[in-house]
């Protein structure tokens, strides 16, 4: 009776094992992309990938202390939903900065705007700069027109020549109905992303081998251009680049 008890205890032992071998084999592997973690579904249902997230939502959401009314939602090719600081207000603030060569304050950004804003359109210098603006264009084998800034500080050809692709660059930028502003500068101003605070950024100091920093609102640009005073570039280079930018 024992024997016969051991031997149908081993072949019960025998089919169980089969049977646990069957269903183990046979269980499906989760699909990787099917498969989502819990941080995951807790990013896709936070406030950055809702069409519908207010400003102060993806302030709260990305720990963002700027006033409201600074900021522009914008959408990354993920959907992902960012802040970005108006591209309008951030021009302001760099030409207030361009005027004072200091970091303005808030409370006079739009009056140093209003009151010192190029009335026409074409190129405009800052004051200080024209002088070296001039030689820049005057030092570069890019050009062969002869330039003048006139009393109003807008870059005028004195003298025409067999123009260059930069003279034809240069001319057309002249007569275009849009603002090109320079600054030979090494250090621009903007608003901090995050804090709203309005900070200097001394970009040459930090890069001698930039060429500019520069600023837009629609078809308007304000270019803060290296003084280079490392003379790690040459006036080509500037010119080049500068130009460049523009007719990009």
């Amino acid at each position: 009776m024992k024997k016969k008890i051991i031997i149908f205890s081993i072949f019960a032992i025998i089919i169980l094992g089969i049977i646990v071998f069957i269903l183990f084999n046979n269980k499906q592997p989760e699909s990787p992309e099917n498969t989502t973690s819990p941080d995951e579904i807790d990013l896709q249902n936070s406030a950055m990938y809702q069409d519908t997230a207010t400003i102060n939502e993806l302030k709260k959401e990305y720990n963002v202390s700027g006033q409201d009314d600074i900021y522009d939602v914008q959408t990354e090719y993920d959907g992902r939903k960012i802040l970005v600081i108006k591209p309008e207000i951030d021009y302001k603030v760099a030409f207030a900065g361009l005027i004072k060569k200091d970091i303005p304050k808030k409370e006079e950004v739009d009056s140093t705007f209003e009151e010192n804003y190029p009335k026409n359109s074409g190129v405009w210098v800052e004051e200080d700069s024209r002088g070296k603006f001039l030689d820049l264009l005057k030092n570069s084998e890019l050009v062969k027109n002869e330039y003048k800034i006139n009393n109003d500080g807008y870059l005028e050809i004195s003298k025409a020549s067999s123009e260059t692709e930069t003279d034809k660059k240069l001319e057309k930028m002249i007569k275009s109905e849009n603002s090109y502003i320079f600054a030979i500068s090494g250090t621009s101003y903007s608003i901090d992303a995050v804090t709203g605070e309005i900070m200097d950024n001394p970009f040459e100091s930090m890069d001698s081998y930039q060429i500019y920093e520069y600023f837009e609102s629609g078809e308007n640009k304000i270019v803060f251009i290296t003084e280079n005073e490392n003379k790690k570039l040459t006036d080509k280079e500037i010119l080049e680049g500068v130009v460049n930018l523009i007719q990009n």
